[in-house]
């Protein structure tokens, strides 16, 4: 379907039509507040990893899944949104069919948002474990094209990521893989080997880069092994993102992504993530589009008046004329801007935005200095270290941005 308009409510069990981007609900809305992307993992699905019930099911119902609550729930509560679902080869052995590897993964990915015309609105990606690293990996291939419009403005739309037992470092269960199949695992298996040096080296770029990026992120992780096997720790789920809390679902590696009617723990969870951002941009944009008038009216050119002047005296002669022109007195009388315009409603909120999170940063930073001192493992000590330096670069420009604020530059 590559090229094509995606259609609606795509066949739920068929695999060569369940490839590349395809919309849910509400992508044709152009009133829709941002778009919602749904990405899978290994061995999974474009429709099925979401969906609670086997397609096999006596009583199945393909549209009884939360790509569809998500966008109804949504639209209810006055946020319209575009809801997608992403779909790629991405199979555990070869017998069961084929895996490019993720860099190629992740610019088909872009190639589709491109197309799709992604960017003139927020985007906001859910994704289950693989899914979550193609993700990350697409931004940072993205970034390296920063003349390309198109590119970049699919990273300055993108503001926030759900990751569903994403292993950021990988995963003890693609080396049980490999060595109960030897050859017969697909290059995706071989990625995802723990501590690989291209998942550690793509876990730094996204720490690095998220605050710049301003990309909102929630992480859930699973607590319940699948086959005897705990797929993805809470290490490796932990993307160790600054005020990022990971929150623990008593869920196996495949549930955790197929929430049931009334299991609103991940659900509920995601939906409101999603909502509030949308909310907060509309909220945003009405601000600017205020900011945006004031700034016009303060930029208008000053303008020459008719007062009433009976009797007064200007260069030592008297007005008797009723109403007397600037003009009329040898001059421009001028209705000059107040220099000291207080600042737009846009720079105000942002200024109170960035005081209230450099001083989140500043209570995160003596916590983290506490857990240092007492921490005993070096590993330990090595991630605090890591976080305390992320959150000391970010108040530096934080503080920077503060001063420029207050010196009007």
């Amino acid at each position: 379907m590559f090229g094509n308009k995606p259609t609606p409510n795509p066949r739920p069990n068929g695999d060569s039509d369940m490839l590349g981007l395809i919309s849910v609900l509400g992508c044709d809305n152009p009133n829709r507040l941002g778009d919602v992307v749904f990405v899978h993992g290994l061995a999974g699905h474009a429709w099925n990893t979401w969906h609670w019930q086997n397609p096999n099911d006596k009583d199945y119902q393909k549209n009884n899944c939360w790509l569809n609550w998500l966008g109804k729930d949504l639209k209810d509560s006055g946020v319209e949104a575009g809801i997608w679902t992403f779909g790629y080869s991405a199979a555990r052995l070869r017998a069961n069919g084929s895996a490019m590897p993720l860099f190629d993964q992740a610019s088909n990915l872009l190639d589709d948002l491109e197309n799709f015309d992604f960017g003139r609105r927020p985007i906001i990606f859910v994704t289950h474990s693989m899914g979550g690293l193609l993700v990350k990996k697409m931004l940072s291939t993205a970034e390296n094209f920063p003349r390309d419009k198109r590119k970049k403005a699919v990273i300055d739309s993108t503001k926030g990521i759900v990751f569903l037992s994403t292993p950021h470092l990988g995963s003890d269960l693609a080396q049980w893989v490999k060595s109960f199949t030897g050859f017969l695992s697909t290059v995706s298996v071989e990625e995802l080997k723990a501590h690989a040096p291209q998942l550690r080296e793509l876990d730094e770029w996204y720490r690095q880069h998220v605050g710049e990026f301003g990309i909102a992120t929630k992480v859930y992780y699973e607590t319940r092994p699948t086959s005897g096997v705990l797929v993805v720790n809470a290490s490796s789920a932990n993307p160790g993102i600054v005020d990022v809390k990971p929150i623990a679902i008593d869920a196996d590696h495949d549930t955790i992504a197929k929430p049931k009617p009334g299991d609103n723990k991940v659900y509920l969870g995601v939906k409101n993530f999603i909502k509030d951002y949308l909310q907060s941009s509309l909220e945003s944009s009405e601000d600017q589009s205020v900011s945006e008038k004031e700034d016009k009216s303060s930029q208008a050119p000053p303008s020459i008046s008719n007062f009433y002047l009976q009797g007064a005296q200007f260069g030592g002669g008297i007005i008797n004329a009723d109403i007397v022109n600037a003009n009329q007195i040898g001059g421009n009388i001028i209705n000059q801007p107040n220099p000291q315009k207080a600042p737009s409603t846009a720079l105000r909120l942002k200024k109170n935005n960035l005081e209230k999170r450099l001083a989140d940063y500043e209570k995160d930073y003596e916590g983290l200095e506490r857990d240092l001192r007492a921490a005993g493992d070096a590993d330990v000590k090595n991630r605090l270290q890591f976080k305390l330096d992320s959150i000391l670069e970010e108040m530096k420009k934080i503080e920077k941005e503060l001063n420029q604020i207050n010196h009007g530059e």
